[in-house]
C-alpha cells in the first residue's frame, strides 16, 4: 500500500512537472489573436529590380535598395507603381553607396535614413521630397566605426548599433568608442567565441519612432527583446522573449576551428519593423538550405505582450508597414516562366 501511494504521488509530480513545462515552453508566444489575410493589391512596378533586399514604405510611397542596381536606391509610388526618382550610385563618393544595411523612416523629420555599413556613414532625405520626385538630402554624418550592422543617431553625439561585441548585441557608443554594451548572448550548450556568437544570435535592431525603445530580433531563433531608454543614458530590458537557441555544428579540420549554423536549425525573425504603437516580426520557422522565407508576422506592443498573429496567404522575404498601422507590404521571390522575380503584396491590417 505504501509503494503504491508512493508511485501515486511520483505519477503526480511528473504529470505536474510536465504540464508546468509544457506551459511555459508555449506561453512565450501565445497570441490572442489570428488572423489570416489576403492581399488585396499587387504594386506593379514599371521599372522591375533584379535583386531588392531592403523595403520600407511611407504612406503611399515604397522604397527599396538593389544591391546589383545603379543606382541603388529606387522610391515607388505605391498606387501607381511608378518610378518616382532613383538616386545613390556605387561608389566612395559623398553621394554614393557601397552596401547600403540598413533603411528606415525618422517620423520624427519625415527623412528617409540610409546607412552604409562599408562607408559608415548616416544619410538622410527628405521622405515628401521623394514622393515627389525630387531629392533632398538633409545631412551625411560619419558612424562609428566600430564594425555594426545596424546603427541609429540617438543624438548628435550617441549612437545605439548592433553587431560583434565583446558581450553584448547591443552597443551604446560616441564617434570613437563603446561606452555600453547590452543584451548579453543567450547561453549555448557549447562555449563559443564573440564572433561564434554574433553568427548564432545576430539579427535586426529597430528603434520606435520617438527614440525611446529598441527591439531586437534574432535571424536564426525567435529571441525577441525589447530594452528602454532610461533618463537618454542607458538601455534597460522591457522584455526577453525566447523559446530555443539555434543548432548549430562543428566544422572544425586539423588547420582551423569553426561552427556553423546547422540546416537543422530553424529560421527566426527574417525582418522587423517598428510604428509607434508595436513591433512586426516576420517569422520564418523553416528548416533547410533553401532561402528564408516566411508567411507570418508577430505582431507585439513595446510592453513586449503579444497583440497577433497575422498569417499572410503568400511567402515573402521582407515586410514593411506604414506608420498607421494600416498596411503591410510584403516582398515575394516567385518563379514566372522560369524566371526568378520579386512582386510585392499589399495587405490591410485593420
Amino acid at each position: 500500500m505504501n509503494n503504491m501511494r508512493f508511485n501515486l504521488v511520483v505519477l503526480f509530480v511528473i504529470l505536474l512537472s510536465f504540464f508546468s513545462c509544457g506551459k511555459k515552453e508555449t506561453a512565450v508566444y501565445d497570441f490572442p489573436l489570428e488572423q489570416s489575410l489576403k492581399s488585396d493589391k499587387e504594386v506593379s512596378l514599371n521599372k522591375e529590380l533584379l535583386a531588392p533586399y531592403l523595403m520600407c514604405s511611407y504612406d503611399s510611397t515604397l522604397c527599396l535598395i538593389d544591391w546589383t542596381a545603379n543606382p541603388m536606391v529606387h522610391v515607388y509610388n505605391m498606387n501607381t507603381g511608378k518610378e518616382m526618382v532613383a538616386f545613390g550610385n556605387k561608389g566612395m563618393g559623398p553621394d554614393d553607396f557601397l552596401s547600403i544595411s540598413q533603411m528606415y523612416v525618422d517620423m520624427g523629420k519625415r527623412s528617409l535614413v540610409l546607412y552604409d555599413q562599408s562607408l559608415q556613414t548616416i544619410s538622410s532625405f527628405q521622405i515628401d521630397s521623394l514622393a515627389q520626385g525630387s531629392l533632398s538630402k538633409i545631412d551625411c554624418v560619419s558612424a562609428p566605426k566600430l564594425g555594426m550592422n545596424r546603427v541609429y543617431a540617438y543624438s548628435d553625439s550617441i549612437f545605439y548599433g548592433s553587431g560583434t561585441f565583446e558581450s553584448g548585441l547591443i552597443a551604446k557608443c560616441n564617434q570613437k568608442e563603446i561606452l555600453n554594451q547590452y543584451l548579453p548572448f543567450p547561453h549555448t550548450e557549447q562555449a563559443v567565441n564573440r564572433d561564434v556568437n554574433y553568427l548564432l544570435f545576430q539579427g535586426d535592431l529597430i528603434m520606435k519612432p520617438d527614440k525611446k525603445r529598441f527591439a531586437y530580433l534574432a535571424y536564426e531563433c525567435d529571441l525577441l527583446s525589447i530594452q528602454k531608454v532610461v533618463n537618454d543614458t542607458c538601455l534597460e530590458s522591457v522584455v526577453h522573449l525566447n523559446t530555443y537557441t539555434p543548432v548549430f555544428e562543428n566544422q572544425s579540420t586539423n588547420e582551423v576551428s569553426s561552427v556553423n549554423v546547422s540546416t537543422d536549425s530553424p529560421k527566426g525573425f527574417l525582418r522587423g519593423v517598428a510604428t509607434e504603437n508595436y513591433v512586426y516580426a516576420l517569422y520564418s520557422g523553416q528548416i533547410g538550405k533553401n532561402k528564408p522565407i516566411a508567411n507570418e508576422v508577430y505582431v507585439f506592443d513595446w510592453e513586449g505582450r503579444a497583440v497577433k498573429k497575422v498569417i499572410l496567404d503568400r511567402w515573402g522575404v521582407c515586410i514593411s508597414v506604414d506608420s498607421n498601422d494600416e498596411r503591410l507590404c510584403l516582398m515575394t521571390k516567385e518563379t514566372d516562366g522560369g524566371e526568378e522575380r520579386y512582386h510585392y503584396y499589399c495587405y490591410q491590417l485593420n
